[in-house]
């Protein structure tokens, strides 16, 4: 049964995918680059949204500690959709960085429930170490690329 939260997750993604979509039929013509930021955007939403319902039905956890993380991250995705259709240098590292938050908030909230000690599953524990290694991955390279690289050559601005 999904509470509150968990529903309200959903619809600020759903919202999110909505601002995507308006940013795709917003195109004055459609190319290989828009086709290409439409689905690099959407798989950043869809691996954020995913990863969370994985984590909600894998550590379902009622604490306040968890809603507020929650709450978060679902702030951290209303900013990346506030940011789709800007084209300014500003607009490329706001996204990144309301990304890379939210990526990061992924990774303290997995890393809390993997090594509590109500998780007893040591294939879960194996399983989620991988998976946060990824999670901290894909939360960092985003970010230096776009610390180190420069505005003109990260891969959001361009798009």
């Amino acid at each position: 049964v999904a509470s509150t939260l968990e529903l309200f997750m959903d619809l600020a993604y759903v919202a999110a995918l909505a601002a995507l979509v308006h940013y795709l039929v917003g195109a004055e013509h459609i190319d290989g680059k828009v086709i290409y930021g439409f689905l690099l955007r959407y798989l950043s939403i869809f691996a954020l949204w995913f990863n969370l319902i994985w984590y909600n039905n894998l550590y379902e956890n009622k604490t306040i500690r968890h809603r507020i993380f929650m709450l978060l991250i679902i702030l951290a995705v209303i900013c990346q959709q506030v940011v789709f259709n800007f084209k300014t240098e500003e607009g490329g590292r706001f996204l990144t960085i309301a990304f890379c938050i939210s990526r990061l908030l992924e990774l303290i909230l997995w890393l809390t429930s993997t090594y509590s000690k109500k998780n007893t599953n040591k294939t879960l524990k194996k399983a989620s170490i991988f998976y946060m290694i990824g999670l901290a991955y894909s939360a960092t390279v985003p970010l230096l690329g776009q610390l180190y690289i420069g505005q003109s050559d990260f891969i959001w601005q361009q798009l």
